[in-house]
């Protein structure tokens, strides 16, 4: 055992000097290895040592292979790597930012993560809450849902496939979706995750969708807008093939196709009139008489928006905006352009409408972004996002250039951190039965007076 624990301790710590390598390494590639990716991931190791030194009861435990010492040798490293990391990417050469990338992003992000905390609260209850001014999920920070999350995943996809090839797109992204939806099952809808299932069980991203027509392809469509603003063909080729491979009802795809559609629209005019929106989004579905009557309510309810009218075409009812994809898509559209220029309105209408309220918030805000720019969210939202890594500067970073973020350190760190809490945890639990264990039996072995 003493041996185990000098080669755990000899693991971990060539793990460190392998992420060390990475700062002095002189490339510019964003595609590192994974040899040296690995030395970024020393938290299993860490792990294994505390295992090893709580619960080997015969081994002499030196002091530096105590619990704290451990946890304090975990923590510094922690902190090491990450400064490692940061001086790593800043010795990169940085490009200037897509505006209308990095301002969808940044929309859809701050949006999301305000309406994250009021997600299937009915109108009525969010009505009576005191005064929304920020994030709520954890005091004065929040953070995001899968409808960031996979906008990441797409805006990372495209921007490593800046060819216009959908086929590569496609098969990149379904690599990294199915790594995602792996540890992060409990964010997704039925269709995503039972998409994500199959795609682990082999099954090719063509042939992957679940017949459904929920609004997750909506909510990730606003990037491939803007990214192929200027290429309509190319444009419906991604969307598509980013619709299908989770969900394989057409009203899916047409919802898909209109956030999209006014998402390109919108780089090239800051002041669109109802009639041009209304035919952009008639030539999504002209076979579709559902669509064509979401549409139409839409129209009537855009000629009346400063009176604050609820947008009609779907029946939000006591229990607000539903996840079905016409819902959503009509909701948000009607919600961004009833208050264009201000972004902190639209968002704060869309909690309150109750309902599916993050995905809401997430495409309407990317709209109202990609209009009036990143400088139109409040500073304090976007301080407000605490959701590693999908931070404002991770945005930005990927408004600047491709880059492949190594999902499954985060996973190991997670994990890492998951079994660091329960070592904690039984200690605090074993400690507490052998006090009430040692208490019974004294009491028990003492005499009667």
């Amino acid at each position: 055992m003493k041996l185990l624990m000098i080669l755990l301790s000899v693991m971990a710590l060539w793990h460190v000097a392998a992420g060390a390598v990475l700062v002095f390494r002189k490339t510019s590639s964003m595609r590192i290895p994974w040899w040296l990716t690995a030395g970024e991931c020393d938290s299993p190791w860490w792990v294994l040592l505390i295992l090893v030194s709580q619960f080997d009861d015969a081994l002499p435990t030196p002091w530096y292979f105590s619990f704290p010492a451990l946890l304090a040798g975990w923590l510094g490293s922690e902190y090491l790597l990450w400064c490692m990391m940061r001086w790593r990417r800043a010795k990169r050469p940085r490009g200037a930012p897509d505006a209308a990338l990095l301002d969808c992003l940044l929309g859809g992000a701050a949006g999301d993560s305000m309406g994250l905390p009021y997600e299937r609260l009915s109108p009525r209850t969010v009505a009576r809450m005191r005064e929304i001014t920020g994030q709520s999920l954890f005091w004065r920070y929040g953070t995001v849902s899968d409808d960031t999350e996979q906008t990441v995943l797409v805006a990372e996809a495209l921007s490593r496939n800046p060819r216009g090839d959908a086929v590569a797109f496609l098969k990149d992204f379904s690599r990294t979706y199915r790594r995602w939806i792996l540890w992060n099952p409990w964010t997704s809808g039925r269709a995503s995750l039972l998409s994500g299932v199959k795609l682990w069980f082999g099954c090719p991203p063509t042939r992957s969708g679940i017949a459904s027509a929920g609004n997750a392809p909506a909510m990730r469509s606003a990037v491939i807008g803007v990214y192929y603003a200027g290429e309509p063909e190319t444009r419906r080729h991604f969307v598509r093939a980013s619709t299908r491979m989770t969900h394989t009802d057409m009203r899916a795809e047409i919802g898909a196709q209109a956030v999209a559609s006014l998402a390109a629209y919108l780089t090239k005019t800051s002041a669109p009139s109802p009639e041009e929106i209304i035919l952009l989004l008639r030539e999504e579905g002209p076979n579709e008489p559902e669509w064509q009557t979401c549409v139409s309510g839409l129209e009537q309810k855009c000629r009346l928006y400063p009176h604050g009218q609820k947008p009609s075409g779907y029946d939000a009812g006591d229990k607000g905006v539903s996840g079905y994809v016409y819902a959503t898509v009509i909701a948000a559209i009607y919600l961004w352009y009833s208050s264009q220029s201000d972004y902190e309105k639209i968002i704060l209408s869309a909690i309150h409408h109750g309902g599916d309220t993050d995905t809401v918030a997430a495409i309407a805000g990317a709209l109202a972004g990609i209009q009036a720019g990143a400088e139109a969210i409040p500073p304090q939202w976007l301080h407000g996002i605490k959701a590693y890594p999908y931070s404002p500067a991770y945005l930005k970073q990927l408004a600047t250039h491709p880059y492949r973020f190594q999902y499954w350190m985060l996973h190991l760190r997670l994990l890492a951190m998951l079994l660091l809490c329960l070592v904690l945890l039984w200690n605090i639990v074993e400690r507490g039965l052998i006090a009430a264990v040692s208490l019974f039996r004294r009491n028990k072995h003492t005499p009667e007076s």
